[in-house]
């Protein structure tokens, strides 16, 4: 509770009156989309390519979390290892101190705890970065649309606008939440390897060979993951550009009497759709699935060879 004391005066306020912009505080200046955009545009006018604005730009912005990843590893490792301690400790076959005892359940408690704020910390910031992404690609293609020439402009319909601000950009956020992983997961597994290693030895190779076995399978179904977004996304653009078409002709297809033939139309293309988000469901959960069945696998392998 005492890390949340920071938004009580707000929160008393609003109890007391509707809250207005003013009561709010300003954002700060690396948050402006202003800023954001002239981060983007400041090596070249032209746009330098979405992953490139992604990692070239926002790179250091993850630093920070990227830092924070060796703290959280620590933290969460030396748990385990504690808890051995104390156990060692109450059966009396680590032939230490009384005292002792007393430390190990100290240092847990304190891993546990600066395992838990170090997580937090860790999502919050990835999730800020994310938040300057999306706004930077959001006012770059607001920027864009002002400046786009009328040719193009036709080409172009305020649906499929929206939803490339509401949906395209909105992935880059969500992907900045889980950018830790790229340091975290190797990291913890050679961690890892190391200790069961040093506590069963051999049998190490036997739980790890199946995790490996593992990894392909991943990429494979990143690959599909990708190739059902990218049909499915392609799906909702058409489906949105027939809706905006049906709708700014609702008067020529109302006097031809054409509901029922774009009424098909639109059924057709969320079919289409429809199909591709199912595929990528059942997808989705097989490697649920798999991510449960994993970890018991790991362990038949590992204390099964042994």
């Amino acid at each position: 509770m005492p890390l949340f004391l920071w938004v009580s005066p707000i929160l008393s306020l609003a109890n007391k009156r509707t809250l207005v912009e003013d009561d709010l505080n300003d954002l700060a200046n690396k948050e402006k989309c202003s800023i954001l955009l002239n981060r983007v545009n400041q090596h070249s006018s032209k746009w330098p390519g979405t992953w490139d604005v992604f990692v070239k730009i926002f790179y250091k912005d993850f630093l920070t979390s990227m830092l924070l990843v060796f703290l959280f590893s620590i933290t969460r490792i030396a748990q385990p290892l504690l808890i051995r301690q104390i156990v060692l400790y109450i059966k009396d076959q680590s032939g230490v101190p009384s005292y002792l005892g007393y430390l190990y359940a100290i240092a847990l408690c304190i891993a546990a705890i600066v395992q838990a704020i170090t997580q937090q910390q860790i999502i919050f910031r990835n999730t800020r970065v994310g938040v300057r992404a999306r706004n930077a690609l959001s006012s770059t293609i607001y920027k864009h649309l002002l400046t786009i020439n009328t040719a193009a402009l036709y080409k172009t319909t305020a649906a499929q606008t929206i939803n490339l601000v509401s949906n395209d950009a909105n992935k880059f956020a969500e992907l900045s939440i889980f950018v830790h992983g790229l340091l975290m997961v190797p990291l913890d597994s050679l961690a890892m390897f190391g200790l069961i290693w040093w506590t069963i030895g051999l049998p190490t190779i036997f739980g790890y060979s199946v995790l490996f076995l593992l990894v392909p399978i991943q990429f494979i179904f990143s690959r599909q993951f990708s190739q059902y977004r990218k049909t499915a996304m392609a799906c909702t653009d058409k489906r949105v550009q027939t809706i905006n078409e049906i709708v700014n002709g609702c008067q020529i297809i109302k006097m031809y009497t054409w509901e029922k033939a774009m009424e098909q139309r639109v059924l057709e293309t969320r079919q289409q759709e429809v199909s591709n988000v199912r595929k990528a469901s059942s997808l989705r959960a097989l490697n649920v699935a798999i991510a449960f069945v994993m970890s018991p696998l790991i362990s038949l392998a590992t204390f099964g060879g042994s």
